[in-house]
């Protein structure tokens, strides 16, 4: 988050492990970050959340009327008290995202929601999850074409690799 901050007008993080939400808020604080936001919640609720605000703001726009539904109880998910709740991050207002799921790789709800971005950054340590979360029906590949891809071996003479794509959203 710090190193991109830079590049981009606003960022929001989202992370499950309060230690690590709390090191990354230092961290950001250290290094004079100010247009970032880390929000502690697991990303499987983040975009099951988003995708329903989304189809509720459709609806609004098919009826006129306004159905934003977007709710969220303080004690729903794995805010941290008295922060920032999840239900106030708007994803409508980024066009790029950057994931780094588990081995496993991308749960449905949230690569349903990651193709939603004109660009999607992907870092994976497994190259099979995200070969299996590009190629697969309602897969990245349906919508995004690979930019980019590299190859990290930071675990040498392991079978462990870091990989890394870049997907832009076919014209």
């Amino acid at each position: 988050t710090v190193a991109l901050a830079s590049s981009f007008a606003s960022i929001a993080a989202v992370e499950l492990s309060a230690a690590l939400c709390d090191a990354a808020r230092a961290n950001l604080a250290r290094n004079g970050v100010s247009n970032a936001r880390v929000f502690r919640a697991p990303s499987e609720a983040v975009a099951r959340r988003a995708l329903r605000r989304r189809r509720a703001r459709g609806a609004a726009e098919a009826t006129g009327k306004n159905n934003d539904t977007f709710s969220l109880k303080k004690n729903d998910d794995a805010d941290d008290p008295g922060d920032v709740t999840v239900a106030s991050l708007d994803v409508d207002a980024f066009d790029c995202v950057l994931v780094d799921p588990p081995r496993a790789g991308l749960d449905p709800d949230t690569l349903a929601l990651v193709k939603k971005f004109d660009v999607v950054l992907y870092i994976s340590c497994d190259p099979n999850s995200l070969f299996a979360n590009a190629t697969a029906r309602g897969g990245l590949a349906e919508t995004h074409a690979l930019r980019r891809f590299a190859v990290f071996d930071h675990f040498p003479y392991t079978r462990h690799v870091e990989v890394g794509a870049v997907w832009v959203r076919k014209t």
